[in-house]
């Protein structure tokens, strides 16, 4: 189950406690809209409802601010997602281990938050794991399917 508050999918700051029961007005934040659409939208796949899911390490990629990360990913026969997640209040890297997906020579992991695309080859990713950076609070939720 998700719980959003009032006027967060619009992208509003000013959080509505409930006895009081009405918002100031706010304008719409469309950007943030099409964030929490899109987000939705990866949300209600079958994939997070039937999918193996699984918490991954992650080890360093060149100092210790990989502790700030959380990855976890969900699998089934014919699709994959991963979920990474900077908790800290620094910019953190690292390697996230067991993020390949299918048995292709290539994993394509397109974001649908930045809405980028990256093709990596399967085995680097098996061998040394996916490297990551985020920015202090940002995340990165991929769906990765065969290249």
């Amino acid at each position: 189950m998700r719980f959003y508050h009032h006027g967060q999918l619009e992208g509003r700051k000013i959080r509505v406690p409930m006895p009081l029961s009405r918002a100031a007005d706010e304008p719409v934040d469309r950007g943030m809209r099409e964030v929490y659409e899109r987000l939705l939208r990866f949300a209600d796949k079958d994939l997070f409802h039937s999918g193996e899911w699984k918490l991954l390490e992650i080890h360093p990629a060149g100092d210790e601010t990989f502790a700030d990360l959380l990855a976890y990913r969900w699998r089934n026969a014919s699709e994959g997602a991963l979920v990474v997640v900077n908790l800290g209040g620094r910019t953190a890297q690292g390697m996230v281990q067991e993020a390949e997906a299918g048995t292709s020579q290539s994993c394509a992991y397109a974001d649908l938050i930045t809405g980028n695309e990256y093709v990596y080859e399967r085995a680097g990713i098996a061998r040394e794991g996916l490297y990551v950076r985020l920015a202090p609070y940002q995340a990165h939720a991929f769906c990765v399917n065969a290249a």
